[in-house]
């Protein structure tokens, strides 16, 4: 949803409406930070039964 929004907020500003600069700050930090938790959770994700045996 968050990248929706960015989306929109981009095409906004390509198109000439007024944005204010909370929005353009805000909404894109916040996806940012969600990428970036959605990184860390699969990253650190361990599948039982997944251990290569020697």
């Amino acid at each position: 949803m968050l990248t929706a929004i960015t989306a929109m907020i981009i095409g906004q500003i390509s198109s000439g409406v007024d944005v204010s600069i909370t929005e353009i700050v805000i909404f894109p930090l916040f996806n940012l930070k969600v990428i970036y938790c959605m990184f860390l959770i699969m990253k650190n994700i361990k599948e039982r039964g997944s251990q290569k045996v020697k």
